[in-house]
């Protein structure tokens, strides 16, 4: 672990809506790391900006996030107005904060950057359009470090350039963890969603976990990352069956659902993080009023379930037919372009 001295300043950038359980992850895993702010570009990425006693090497073990930034420059409650740029360009050339980044990226790396590549990305109304900031960036990028070349391939650096309505973040990338896992496929569930939904699940190392719906094992897969006395994948098909992860927990098994309902007895997990498929939306209402009470049956009481689906009205109808589960937060998100809901239930104990 780093120490008392090292101290970043850096974002993340998750799928829009998962940036609160990103945090989440940062604060579990850093305790004495320091939000700042919230930031969202439309429908295509949420972001965290936070300040952090860690070392960049620290950063590569986030899983719920796409992409990892050390912070060079950020502004926020900007005028959106050109003065903005002066004070961005004079905060990258006087703050140190740029320098500083490049320097622990250089050491993170171990070798110095010679090139670099800028991307900028706008949202919002400005009276500066993209080519303004483009402009404003290279001329402080120029000032501190002349020798730098500005390249298009196989640079030593990609630098962002952010303008999120009222505010402005420059980063230096670092890392795409899920560029180490397989990519996303239509329909498939994106890597980092799937560890999003094992973190709010809250794993513990005695967890009787399951998925019901087996949805190619990324859940499982991310599950398995952290011991539990036993996982269980719930498949409709034998034919979606591949091989289940170990990883390090003591059991991992696999049951296939006989009509509607798990060959399991009550209240035999105590965690459930699943996604519901999407059935013929004449269907979706009833089949998900069946799913939910089985659900309740197979839990213990006072026992979580995470839940994700894109058929959320038809899910709050669907939740009035299992009593016993009550709703106690969730997340808006969006998947490859399609809005979804992350629900937080608890098993209630019928007995009360």
């Amino acid at each position: 672990m780093a120490d008392k001295t090292s101290r970043l300043q850096a974002y993340v950038e998750t799928v829009p809506g998962l940036e609160e359980v990103a945090w989440l992850e940062v604060r579990n895993r850093f305790p004495r790391a320091q939000f700042r702010e919230f930031l969202f570009a439309r429908d295509e990425r949420g972001i965290a900006v936070f300040d952090v006693p860690a070392r960049p090497s620290d950063l590569l073990a986030l899983r719920t996030v796409e992409s990892i930034f050390l912070t060079g420059a950020f502004l926020s409650n900007t005028t959106r107005g050109y003065r903005d740029l002066r004070q961005l360009r004079e905060q990258m050339v006087a703050s140190g904060d740029f320098g500083g980044a490049v320097n622990a990226l250089s050491r993170h790396r171990r070798r110095q950057v010679r090139t670099y590549r800028l991307i900028v990305r706008t949202y919002g109304k400005q009276e500066y359009n993209r080519q303004d900031v483009r402009r404003a960036v290279i001329q402080a990028v120029e000032h501190i470090y002349p020798d730098w070349e500005r390249v298009q391939e196989d640079p030593d650096l990609e630098l962002w350039a952010n303008v999120l309505g009222s505010a402005i973040l420059i980063g230096l990338r670092l890392a795409s963890p899920s560029s180490s896992r397989q990519p996303s496929s239509p329909g498939v569930l994106p890597a980092s969603v799937a560890e999003a939904l094992v973190l709010l699940s809250d794993p513990q190392r005695d967890d009787r976990f399951l998925d019901p719906f087996f949805d190619g094992g990324a859940i499982v897969a991310a599950r398995s990352v952290q011991p539990a006395r036993l996982l269980l994948a719930g498949a409709r098909e034998s034919s979606e069956l591949t091989v289940l992860p170990s990883g390090g927990s003591s059991g991992t098994a696999v049951v296939l659902w006989d009509g509607d309902r798990l060959p399991l007895p009550d209240a035999a997990v105590n965690k459930v993080a699943t996604r519901f498929p999407l059935a013929p939306v004449a269907d979706v209402t009833r089949r998900y009023a069946t799913w939910l009470r089985e659900m309740q049956r197979v839990l213990r009481p006072g026992a979580g379930a995470v839940v994700l689906t894109r058929a959320f009205e038809q899910f709050k109808d669907a939740i009035r037919q299992a009593p016993h589960l009550e709703v106690r937060s969730g997340y808006s998100v969006t998947i490859s372009g399609e809005w979804g809901r992350i629900y937080l239930l608890q098993r209630l104990d019928s007995s009360k």
